[in-house]
This record gives C-alpha cells, structure tokens and sequence, in this order.
C-alpha cells in the first residue's frame, strides 16, 4: 500500500461527506482500470476500516456525477478485524445475488457472530436454496476480508403453503405501505408550457416507464413523483452535486448531475419532496 496513490488524491474534486472523509483519506488505490469509450473505472481499494454498500453506492454515485462517469465500480479489501463490522443489509444481499428468492426467505432473520463463524437463523422455509449459495458468499467474504468464514443456517418454523402465502402477503403489504403515493392522474399536455419549464427547453413526446430503462436508451422522457432530495455543496469548486430520486411506481431513478452554482439554483429552488 505504501506506493498506492490514496484514494482522494485520484479523485481530488471530490469532497466526501464528513462521515466518510475520515475513511477515504486514508484509503489507496491498488488497482485501476479506465475504459475510455464506455466512461467507465474499475478500482481496488484498500481501507482501513470498513464502509458499509449502501456508502459506497453513495460514493459512486457522486464520483459518476462529479466526473461525467457511466459507471463506477469499487472493490474494497479490509483489515479481517473489520469482518464482524460488516451490515447485515449487505450480508443479505450477497445471497440476494446468487438467487433473487433468498430475499423472502431472509426477511426478518437473526445474523450471529461467533469469532468467524456466521449462524443465520430464519423465520421460516428457505435453508436448502440458500445452502446452495453459501460457497459464493464465503469467497465475497474471503476477498473482501481476506477470513474464511463458517456459515451456518438454522430454519425457523416450516410454514404450510397457505401459511407461507398469508406471511408473504403481510410482508407485500407492509412493503406497499411504505412506497411514495402515487400523485393524482394529470392530463397530458401535447405541448408543455415555456413557463412550465424549470431547465433546459421545452420538449414534448411519450414518458418511458421507469421499469423499462436500460443504460443503453440514450436520451428518454420519464415522469414521476420527487421522494428524495440530496444535494451536495461542493464550496471549493463553487458548484452542487444535483442529486434526487424519483418514481412511477414501475420503478426509481436517481437524477445525479454536477453544476456550478448558478446553473443549480433552478434544481435548489424548485425540486422538493413530493
């Protein structure tokens, strides 16, 4: 690590938030790949202390907006002290890669340590499919750690059909209870207003459902309700990473940009929750 360039002097625009500064600055790059024409970076960090997925998913996005990137993707290795610091959220989600079904069957499951031994209890059915996924989630842990983990899985109360169906539901409805509204049905307009237009020009044409976004659309028209608003000052540079996330109910998007300050000040004043 002693030659490794430290992660915040490759990027020097960035100004993490406060919470992360202290990680990153003592991060190094050990790896990087820089595929031009897709405006892409693969890297390999190392870091003293461990960052949860959800920051790093924060951090990539920011660094995408910042940079005019497609794509970021970090591979993190962390001291094996650092292993029983890892969140369970990203536990779940290592098994959630190898089989979409392993969400249902870890809903509501207990993660206990034991040196390194990992047990996941469950509520219910599921043990033999995750069983199945234990090896890939070892070698995760494996790279990222660099421990050999024990992964055990104890199976809760084996619901009938019918019983499984009703705890699914329950768990469906609680999901849907959480979900943004969706706002009142508006009649289209042909042709949108000058005044209506906070950015840009006008434009006008079919609004693509979120659901159906891939990277590969080009220029696309969505609608949607605003749920969340994160914008990011950059004071050094005068200018705002513009960040909010909106929906259809088919799906999200999050509308990440970099702009200087007097080109933000239309998304600062207008774009709110809801």
């Amino acid at each position: 690590m002693t030659n490794s360039p430290p992660f915040l002097q490759m990027f020097s625009d960035y100004q993490p938030p406060e919470e992360l500064h202290s990680l990153l600055s003592q991060a190094a790059v050990v790896a990087a790949d820089i595929f031009v024409e897709d405006r892409r970076i693969a890297l390999a960090i190392h870091a003293p202390a461990y960052i949860s997925r959800r920051s790093m998913d924060t951090i990539c996005k920011d660094l995408c907006a910042l940079y005019g990137l497609r794509h970021i993707d970090i591979e993190p290795k962390y001291p094996t002290q650092e292993l029983f610091r890892i969140d369970s959220e990203e536990l779940r989600q290592f098994f959630v890669e190898e089989n979409s079904m392993n969400r249902g069957s870890l809903a509501g499951a207990q993660w206990r340590w034991d040196n390194s031994d990992l047990t996941i209890k469950l509520l219910a059915n599921g043990k033999k499919e995750l069983e199945k996924c234990v090896p890939a989630v070892q070698k995760k842990l494996l790279d990222m750690f660099d421990a050999r983990v024990s992964i055990a899985i104890e199976a809760g109360e084996e619901l009938t059909k019918q019983a499984l169906f009703e705890k699914m539901e329950k768990m469906r409805q609680q999901v849907i209870a959480t979900l943004p509204q969706a706002a009142p049905a508006q009649p289209k307009k042909e042709q949108p207003q000058q005044s209506d237009t906070m950015y840009g020009k006008p434009f006008m044409g079919p609004a693509t459902p979120m659901k159906e976004l891939s990277l590969d659309m080009g220029f696309v028209i969505v609608e949607g309700r605003v749920f969340a608003v994160e914008h990011k000052e950059l004071k050094k540079r005068n200018a705002w990473v513009i960040n909010f996330d909106m929906t259809d109910n088919t799906g999200s998007i999050r509308i990440s940009r970099f702009l200087e300050n007097n080109e933000a000040k239309p998304f600062l004043e207008n774009v709110k929750v809801g």
